[in-house]
This record gives structure tokens, sequence and C-alpha cells, in this order.
């Protein structure tokens, strides 16, 4: 009997199916929540006031050019997610049979050289570049003055500055989903002791996409906060002699 099924073509479908535009929006969005409020925010924020400078300031046919320069930016993200997903899958498996892992996983699967990525990815690092290059060559030559036109390939770099900041977040998110993907599916089969021995591993790779912090890290980032005011009707442990966090009501006082 002949065995008739074309799987590579199958799995090609599955794989579009599953990471798909729905798929990077979720995760480009988790990446933006992550950073809101801190020092990594900054990229994103003079990416809003560049693209509003160039929107007040380029030609239609620049703005068109810079629409498809976010398009192909689109692209990098799409392509960085299929990237790094079954990397992820491959580390939560590797963490199964490997007593012994690099501590430095992600990095190790991550940081590949040019001619070691998929050709999907490197095609769209390639395109991305040529119209950001384009785009600024097209700035330039419309305005022979560099005092008009270096203010402008400024916000230029920021628009790509911002989707290589975005190309990283949506990599790391996506490693650690393909890495819990492998996880529940060797938590539906392999015994619980194999299991159980995962999760000192799953630790240091959380630590290592800064997911997870140690108590140490934990506890310098709460002295740089501001000291939390509880709220109206609690009282702290030194007032009265009282349990932390309790009215008087609470406490059991008349």
């Amino acid at each position: 009997m002949e065995f008739l099924m074309q799987i590579k073509p199958e799995l090609e479908r599955m794989e579009q199916r599953m990471l798909n535009n729905e798929l990077l929006d979720t995760l480009l969005n988790a990446y933006l929540a992550e950073i809101e409020g801190s020092d990594d925010q900054v990229s994103e924020i003079e990416y809003r006031e560049s693209s509003e400078i160039l929107a007040a300031t380029l030609s239609e046919a620049e703005k068109d050019e810079l629409r498809i320069l976010e398009g192909y930016g689109r692209t990098l993200l799409l392509e960085a997610m299929r990237f790094a997903f079954p990397r992820g899958i491959y580390a939560g498996f590797q963490h199964l049979y490997d007593e012994n892992p690099p501590e430095t996983l992600f990095s190790d699967l991550i940081n590949c050289k040019a001619y070691e990525l998929p050709a999907e990815m490197s095609c769209a690092q390639h395109v991305f570049q040529h119209q950001s290059d384009a785009l600024e060559k097209m700035v330039c030559e419309a305005r022979p003055d560099p005092e008009v036109y270096k203010p402008l390939l400024y916000h230029c770099t920021n628009v790509g500055f911002v989707w290589e900041d975005r190309q990283y977040g949506v990599m790391r998110h996506a490693f650690y989903l393909g890495y819990r993907y492998a996880l529940s599916i060797i938590r539906h089969i392999a015994a619980i002791p194999a299991y159980r021995k995962i999760i000192a591993k799953t630790l240091l790779i959380e630590h290592e996409l800064a997911f997870t912090l140690t108590l140490e890290e934990r506890e310098k980032n709460q002295t740089t906060c501001k000291k939390h005011t509880p709220p109206a009707g609690c009282r702290t442990s030194s007032e009265e002699g009282q349990p932390a966090g309790l009215s008087a009501a609470e406490a059991g006082e008349p």
C-alpha cells in the first residue's frame, strides 16, 4: 500500500495556521505591556514622536515609502516569531533529556550567524534594511541642505530602531511560548518525576528571559519604588498592636 499523504506541505500549513498574525498581535501586545513605564519603552516613545513629525513633514511619495517600511517591519516580526517558537519547543525537550543544558539556552539558540538563519527571516531582514536605506536616500535627495534632511534622517532611524526592539521582544515571547508548549506535551506524556526535574531548568530559562527575578533582584527593585501607603481604614502593625492591614473592627476591637 502506497503512502499518499504529503507530509511537508501539511506541516507547513499547520505552521501557517498556528503562527499567524493573530498570534503575532498577542505577542507584540504582551511585549508592549511588559515594557510600559520602564526604560525599555524609550524607543516606543521616540517612535511615536518621530512618526508624528514625519507625517507632518514628508511628501506623499515619502510617506508611501515609510508605510512600505512599516509593512516590512511587520513581516520582520512575523518571521521572528516563526523563527523563535520552534526553538523554544526544542529547548523544552532539551531540558527533559539533557541533564546539564546550557544556562544561556535562549541566547545560544537565537543568536545565530547570518548564514544560519532561515531563508525567510534572512530575506525579511534584508528587505527591511533595503527599504530603510531607500527611504533615507529619498529624503536626502529631496533636500540638498544637510540642516534640513539630517533631523528627518534621525526620525527615520527611530522608526527602524523600534522594529528591531520589537523583533527581540517578540522573539523572547515566542520562544517562551514554544518552550511552554513543549512542557505541556511533556506533562501529558512523561512520568511526574521526569517532569519535576525540569522545574529548576525552567526557572533558569525564565530568568534568562527576564520573566522572573531572584529574591535579591526583587528586593532591589522594591527599594527603588515609592513607599506604599496603606488604604484608608488600614493601620500598620506598629499602630495599637494590631495585625498589619486590619482596621479596628476587623481586628475584633469594639
